[in-house]
């Protein structure tokens, strides 16, 4: 790819203006990897658009075979032909470091912003890369609070690191806006959003910008919440004066995001989890009206030399995780996005279904208001004998050993989980019984006095998977039963 302008950008870079790499029409845009794309041999070899779980796996991620590993909301799981271009890129940096950073940098940057704002249909000259969602919500709160911002408004299922980013904000107004459970219906979670709004905008002082933090698939209670309707309502209640920033870290390939049709102001995405980038890839759109006074948290040649290139030039950094989104987006276009959507949801409506029956319990939240997560109600363990037996470090196989001879297996019984409640330790305490005990990934969590497990599904999960699960939950209740009147509780 050569440039279409000769002048230098900033500092002493020599590649071409970046805003205006990215105003060069589609039609004259030409892209061209500077080294053999080390990704298609996985894409020919491995044939992915035909692989069943199993296969693809073996042949296109790193994961331990001895491991089930059904969380991948937590991090994502990278691609191998995304790890094998991002290894491309930093050897041919390496080749010769002074060319790749003053004369090509740029141009492969901009390239895969472009792919990018094809991928989620947006203007790519209010697309920037970033190294994660947190670094992207970070960079929109703190700028709007330097131009005075004075309330946000929030949900209770706010992502934790979220949280402490306000927490920190003296100076502003916090405003909680509640999702409750069980969720019945689409309709009525919107109801019950709108009637909070509306209280809530009666309730607040005038004057001052107000920001609505959405967390589009809230990490603790994965619904898929309603966003081009949820903007729409906040703005109607609140007027258009309101901001709204979407913390999309969970949307990606989840969904069909089109940020040009849902509204909102700010969109943060991670693109190392259901897109299976490289740990350290996200981005930040931003609206037209904003791009003039936002900035990135760093300030460095890029700094006033225009939007794009405040962000493209952040100081020196490995940039192969931006450049092999590259590979990323390539491997999911010959995927299909909405075939790999359909059969995700399928599979965790298999899931599901098989471990509310197994275990005798519910789910939270309508199958039709998920996508490719879901928090499933446990039976109810008896975790105060499980808490003296596990650790963070490990399980005393002795005391479950000792108790193997008692142990009464048959159906569980019928129950919500209401009668005990669980805390945060008991969560702890079945998420390493499950990691140690049975080489089971899945992270467990306790919401609202019940406790869950949340599963993911992905390309490389079977329903096998979810039967291990079912099967390890039902022995560790039996198990801790046993255990139970083994040391004398009643």
């Amino acid at each position: 790819m050569t440039s279409p302008h000769a002048r230098r950008d900033f500092g002493s870079f020599h590649s071409s203006n970046v805003e205006e790499l990215l105003a060069v029409p589609v039609s004259e845009w030409r892209r061209l990897l500077p080294f053999p794309d080390p990704a298609e041999a996985f894409f020919i070899s491995g044939a992915a658009h035909q692989c069943d779980a199993s296969t693809l796996k073996a042949t296109h991620f790193f994961l331990e075979e001895e491991f089930t590993f059904i969380n991948h909301g937590a991090f994502g799981a990278v691609l191998r032909p995304v790890m094998a271009q991002a290894t491309a890129w930093r050897e041919h940096m390496e080749g010769q470091p002074v060319r790749f950073v003053d004369r090509r940098f740029f141009l492969h940057y901009v390239d895969v912003v472009r792919q990018m704002a094809t991928f989620v249909d947006c203007d790519p000259r209010g697309l920037v890369l970033v190294p994660n969602a947190t670094t992207a919500i970070n960079t929109v709160v703190r700028g709007l609070v330097d131009r005075g911002l004075r309330r946000v408004i929030h949900l209770n299922v706010t992502y934790g690191a979220t949280m402490k980013l306000l927490r920190s904000l003296e100076s502003v107004e916090m405003h909680q806006i509640d999702v409750t459970m069980p969720i019945v219906s689409r309709e009525e979670l919107m109801a019950g959003l709108e009637r909070q709004v509306k209280d809530l905008y009666d309730s607040v002082t005038e004057g001052g910008t107000t920001l609505f933090l959405i967390d589009a698939i809230p990490s603790n209670l994965p619904v898929v919440l309603p966003l081009k309707d949820l903007i729409s309502m906040a703005k109607t209640v609140c007027g258009e004066g309101l901001l709204t920033l979407v913390d999309g870290a969970h949307l990606l390939l989840q969904t069909d995001l089109r940020i040009n049709t849902i509204g909102a102001d700010f969109v943060a995405c991670n693109c190392h989890k259901w897109l299976c980038g490289a740990k350290g890839s996200a981005f930040l759109y931003v609206a037209e009206p904003h791009r003039q006074h936002m900035r990135p948290l760093v300030a460095s040649h890029g700094y006033l030399s225009g939007f794009s290139s405040a962000f493209a030039w952040t100081g020196l950094q490995d940039v192969g995780a931006y450049l092999s989104l590259d590979a990323a987006l390539a491997f999911w276009r010959r995927m299909g996005p909405p075939a790999v959507r359909v059969r995700l949801h399928g599979l965790l409506d298999e899931a599901t279904s098989l471990l509310t029956s197994s275990w005798r319990t519910s789910l939270p939240v309508p199958i039709d208001l998920l996508a490719t997560m879901a928090l499933v109600e446990l039976p109810r363990i008896d975790t105060a004998t499980l808490r003296r037996h596990v650790s963070s470090y490990g399980v005393n196989r002795d005391a479950f050993d000792s108790c193997a001879d008692d142990v009464r297996v048959g159906e569980l019984p019928e129950g919500d989980g209401m009668g005990r409640v669980y805390e945060y330790a008991d969560a702890e305490s079945v998420q390493n019984y499950l990691y140690w005990a049975e080489g089971i990934e899945v992270p467990a969590k306790s919401l609202q006095g019940c406790l869950y497990v949340r599963i993911s599904v992905h390309v490389y999960n079977c329903l096998d998977d979810y039967r291990r699960l079912a099967d390890a939950v039902a022995k560790l209740y039996w198990r801790c039963e046993a255990l139970r009147r083994k040391d004398g509780d009643p």
